[in-house]
């Protein structure tokens, strides 16, 4: 299922965030968790993810 991000979605794009550019996730700070919150709230940001069996997923063959 596609949808838009929520709050909660957090740690698991940061999982992907790992797979697709960095060795290690970010450490959570309340920086982060700010940001997040910034982000999650404002209404011209829209992230959209992309849901399977309720986890947020990517398939390795789609790249």
């Amino acid at each position: 299922m596609v949808r838009e991000a929520v709050k909660e979605d957090l740690y698991e794009l940061l999982n992907l965030y790992l797979f697709l550019h960095e060795k290690d996730i970010p450490e959570n700070s309340s920086r982060m968790g700010n940001t997040w919150n910034t982000i999650i709230e404002d209404e011209k940001h829209h992230i959209i993810v992309n849901e399977i069996n309720g986890k947020i997923e990517i398939r390795g063959d789609d790249f």
